[in-house]
């Protein structure tokens, strides 16, 4: 038996929203960087299995690894 997760993380957070002020313009620069996905499973034995990618983790990869 495992208990199997994924979790991602980015250098740089994603800018999902922004205050402006009344009357100007609103302009944020997105800035996207690589995310690091990392896959880990604990099994029963106490043993750890992970997995490192620097690409995304499609449903078909996470059930695969």
């Amino acid at each position: 038996m495992a208990y199997v997760d994924e979790a991602g993380f980015m250098p740089q957070p994603p800018n999902r929203s922004a205050w402006t002020k009344q009357g100007e313009t609103h302009c944020v620069t997105a800035k996207r960087g690589q995310r690091l996905n990392l896959i880990g499973a604990m099994f029963s034995s106490g043993k750890l299995m992970l997995a490192k990618l620097w690409r995304s983790v499609t449903g078909l990869f996470f059930f695969a690894f």
